[in-house]
C-alpha cells in the first residue's frame, strides 16, 4: 500500500533493457497505477496510449483501451476521450460516445463556450443510446440556444424536451416551465410566458430563489399585457417574501394602481417606496411618478418638490433633465414664464445632448414668441452650438434616414449614412446620437477599436441616454486589450454613475479583476467581497471572488484567510481553477507539517487534473518537500529529478526544483561522502 513508491519503481524499472518481459510487465503496472492513483509526471491517459502504442498486440489491451477512456474522463480531459473514440469507432462505443460528449458538453457550458457546447450537445444527441441523458443533453443545449440569445431555438429545444418520456426522471425537469417561460418572455410573448411562469409556481412551491423570480414575471407579463389587476397580486406576493427585487416590485405595484386609475393609492405607495427604500437604485424612477402623478391632481407644489428631489439628488439620472422640462411646462401652464424659461435654459445647459433640450427649446420658443423677445430665442438656439435654422429640416432629415437603416440592422447603410452625416454637421444637433450610433453599428461588427473614438465623443459630452452604454463599451476594449489603468478608470466612472444593477455589477466584478492585475490586492478584495454579497450574480463571477480573494490574501502573507478562501474555491470551482485550489490544500497542509495528508493531496491532483501540467509540476515540488521531511531522501531525489525531464516548458518550476535538489544533497553530502552536489 506505498503505491506512489511502486509507481516511481515501475517507472524506472519500464525504462530499463536488461530483461524485456519484466520491462513489459512494470509498463503494464506502471499504466494501472497511473489510472488508479494519478500520475504526477504525465497524464494516466497519456501512459496508457503509450503502453498500447509499445504493446499493441497484447490479449489485455481491451481492458486496458477501457481503462484509458476512463481516465480522460476521470481527469475531466473529456475532448480527449472523445477523440479517442472517434479513432476507435465501434457500436459498442456508442453509449460512453454520448456520455462522453454531454460531459463536454457540459464542461464548454459552464465555461460560457455556448456555441461549441451546442455543437457537442448535438453529437451526444446524435449518438444516444440512453435516454436520461439523450433528456439532460438536449435540456442543456436549449439553454446554451438560450445564453447565445436564440430564443427560437431555445424555444424549441425546450419544447423537444418537454415530450421526451425520460425528461421527467431528471433533475432539470421541475426547471423547464421556469426556463421556456424565459424564452417566451425574451420573445415578447407575455401571454405564454405568463403561463410558464404560472405552471412553475403552482408546481414547484418549494424553490425559493426561482418562485420568488416566477412571481416577479409574472406580474411583468401580466404589466406588459395591460391586465395591471392582474398584476397586482404576483408583485405582492414578491413583496411578502421580502427578499430579491422587492424594490422593484414595489414601483411596479404603484404603476399599477396608476394605470388602474387609483392615483391616490399610487401616490401612497409611491411615497411608501420613497420613505423606506433609502438605497433602492430605482428612487429616481420613484420621485419622477411621483411628481407625474401629483400633476394629475393639480397638487403642483408637492410635484415641483417630487420633481426636485430627481433634480438636487440624482443629476446623472435620465430623469433630471426630464423632471426639469415637467417643472417648465408647470410654470407655462401656470403663467410663470419667466420660471418656465429658467428651467428650459438649465436643460438646454446642462443636458445639451438630449431629446429633453430639444423640446426644451421648442417649449422656450413658444413663450419667447409670446413675450415678443425673439431674439433672445435666436441667441438661446446659437449657444447651444445647433445648426442654424434654416439649415434644421435637411439637418434632421439627413440624420432620420441614417437612423432608419441603423434602426433596421442595415449596418453598412447605416454606417455610410452617419459618416455622411457627420462630415456635414459635425456639430448638429443629432451629433451626439449619430456618434452612439456608429460605435454600435461599429462594435456589433467586433470593430471595437474603430468604435472607441465615436464612443469617447458619447463620454466627453456627459449626461444622455448613450452615455452609460458608451462608459460600458470603453471599458469593456480597454479589458479585452488588458491596459488595466484605463480599464480601472473607466470601471470605476461606470459604478458611481451607472443607473442599471447590470452595468453596476459588470463595473464591480472587473474592478475586482482590474485591481488584481495591477496588484493592488487590498482593492481587489474589498472588490471580492462586494460581488459576493450580490444574490443574483452568475456563479462563475462568484467562483471569481473567491479565486481573487485567495490569491490576494496569499500575495499579501494572510495565509489564514487565503487557506480559508482556497477552502471554499476548492468546493465549487472546476477545471485550472480546481486543480489550483487543490495545489493549495496540500500546500496548507506541508506548511502545519501533514506531509502524508498533504501527499494524499497532491496525489488526487495528479489524478483528476493531470491535463494542467503547471499544477502538477508544483504538486511534484511539494511531494518532494513532504518524502524530505519525513526522512525518505530517494523519493525526494527522485521526483526532483523527473522534474527537470519532464517539465522544460516550466522553467520557473525546473529551477525551483533544483534548487531544492542541491539543498537536499548539500544535506546528505553532510553525512554520506558518496553523494555528488551539483554546481
Amino acid at each position: 500500500e506505498r503505491k506512489q513508491e511502486a509507481l516511481n519503481a515501475f517507472r524506472n524499472a519500464k525504462q530499463m533493457d536488461f530483461d524485456l518481459d519484466i520491462k513489459k510487465d512494470a509498463w503494464l503496472n506502471y499504466a494501472k497505477l497511473s489510472y488508479d492513483i494519478g500520475n504526477p509526471y504525465k497524464g494516466a491517459a497519456d501512459v496508457i496510449q503509450e503502453y498500447l502504442a509499445a504493446y499493441p498486440d497484447q490479449s489485455n489491451n481491451q481492458d486496458i483501451k477501457a481503462l484509458l477512456v476512463s481516465a480522460f474522463i476521470t481527469a475531466n480531459d473529456y475532448k480527449g476521450a472523445l477523440n479517442y473514440l472517434q479513432n476507435h469507432k465501434t457500436s459498442e462505443n456508442n453509449a460512453t460516445y454520448q456520455k462522453v460528449a454531454y460531459l463536454y458538453a457540459l464542461q464548454l457550458f459552464n465555461e460560457e463556450q455556448y456555441s461549441e457546447a451546442v455543437k457537442y450537445f448535438q453529437m451526444s444527441l446524435d449518438h444516444s443510446t440512453n435516454g436520461t441523458y439523450h433528456a439532460k443533453a438536449q435540456f442543456w443545449q436549449a439553454e446554451s440556444y438560450y445564453r447565445l440569445n436564440d430564443f427560437s431555438a431555445a424555444q424549441n429545444g425546450f419544447d423537444t424536451f418537454l415530450n421526451l418520456s425520460e425528461a421527467q426522471t431528471t433533475e432539470e425537469f421541475e426547471q423547464v416551465y421556469y426556463h421556456i417561460g424565459y424564452t417566451h418572455f425574451k420573445l415578447k410573448d407575455y401571454s405564454t410566458a405568463g403561463g410558464y411562469f404560472n405552471e412553475f409556481i403552482q408546481s414547484n412551491p418549494n424553490l425559493t430563489k426561482q418562485l420568488n423570480d416566477s412571481y416577479l414575471r409574472l406580474g411583468d407579463c401580466f404589466f406588459a399585457l395591460g391586465s395591471y389587476f392582474k398584476a397586482v397580486k404576483p408583485y405582492q406576493k414578491v413583496i411578502e417574501a421580502n427578499d430579491l427585487d422587492l424594490d422593484y416590485a414595489q414601483l411596479q405595484l404603484a404603476l399599477c394602481y396608476g394605470f388602474m386609475g387609483d392615483i391616490d393609492k399610487k401616490i401612497e405607495a409611491l411615497n411608501d417606496f420613497t420613505a423606506i427604500q433609502l438605497k433602492s437604485t430605482l428612487r429616481d424612477d420613484a420621485f419622477y411618478e411621483l411628481g407625474n402623478s401629483y400633476v394629475r391632481k393639480n397638487q403642483n407644489d408637492l410635484a415641483l418638490n417630487a420633481y426636485n428631489n430627481v433634480i438636487e439628488h440624482y443629476r446623472m439620472s435620465s430623469f433630471a433633465p426630464k423632471s426639469l422640462l415637467k417643472q417648465g411646462l408647470i410654470y407655462y401652464n401656470t403663467d410663470q414664464n419667466d420660471l418656465a424659461l429658467s428651467k428650459y435654459k438649465k436643460v438646454v445647459d446642462e443636458y445639451p445632448r438630449t431629446e429633453e433640450a430639444k423640446q426644451a427649446i421648442k417649449n422656450a420658443k413658444q413663450i419667447y414668441i409670446d413675450l415678443g423677445r425673439v431674439d433672445e430665442y435666436e441667441a438661446l438656439v446659437k449657444n447651444t452650438g445647433i445648426v442654424n435654422i434654416t439649415d434644421e429640416e435637411v439637418e434632421n432629415t439627413m440624420f432620420a434616414s441614417a437612423e432608419q437603416f441603423y434602426h433596421t440592422n442595415q449596418s453598412k447603410k447605416a454606417e455610410e449614412s452617419l459618416k455622411k452625416y457627420l462630415n456635414r454637421y459635425p456639430q448638429g444637433v443629432n451629433a451626439l446620437a449619430a456618434h452612439f450610433y456608429l460605435g454600435e453599428t461599429m462594435s456589433k461588427d467586433n470593430r471595437l477599436n474603430e468604435a472607441k473614438s465615436h464612443y469617447e465623443y458619447v463620454t466627453r459630452k456627459g449626461t444622455s441616454d448613450y452615455y452609460e452604454t458608451a462608459l460600458q463599451k470603453l471599458a469593456l476594449l480597454a479589458l479585452q486589450e488588458e491596459q488595466w489603468k484605463d480599464a480601472r478608470t473607466l470601471l470605476s466612472s461606470l459604478e458611481k454613475e451607472s443607473k442599471t444593477e447590470a452595468n453596476r455589477t459588470f463595473a464591480q466584478s472587473n474592478l475586482m479583476k482590474s485591481n488584481y492585475a495591477l496588484k493592488d490586492f487590498d482593492e481587489a478584495v474589498r472588490y471580492a467581497d462586494l460581488v459576493l454579497q450580490n444574490e443574483k450574480l452568475d456563479q462563475n463571477i462568484k467562483s471569481d471572488a473567491e479565486i481573487i480573494i485567495a490569491r490576494s490574501a496569499f500575495e499579501t502573507g494572510d495565509l489564514n484567510r487565503a487557506q480559508e478562501a482556497f477552502k471554499k474555491v476548492e468546493q465549487s470551482a472546476s477545471g485550472e481553477i480546481k486543480a489550483e485550489a487543490i495545489y493549495y490544500d496540500a500546500f496548507f497542509k506541508h506548511q502545519e507539517g501533514n506531509y502524508k495528508l498533504s501527499n494524499v493531496a497532491v496525489q488526487k491532483l495528479a489524478a483528476e487534473y493531470s491535463s494542467y501540467r503547471y499544477w502538477g509540476a508544483k504538486g511534484l515540488i511539494l511531494m518532494a518537500k513532504n518524502f524530505y521531511e519525513m526522512e525518505d531522501a530517494y523519493q525526494a531525489t527522485y521526483i526532483l529529478e523527473s522534474i527537470g525531464k519532464n517539465f522544460g516548458d516550466f522553467s520557473d518550476l525546473t529551477q525551483q526544483a533544483n534548487l531544492e535538489l542541491r539543498k537536499i544533497k548539500a544535506n546528505e553530502a553532510k553525512t554520506n561522502s558518496s553523494v555528488i552536489i551539483e554546481k
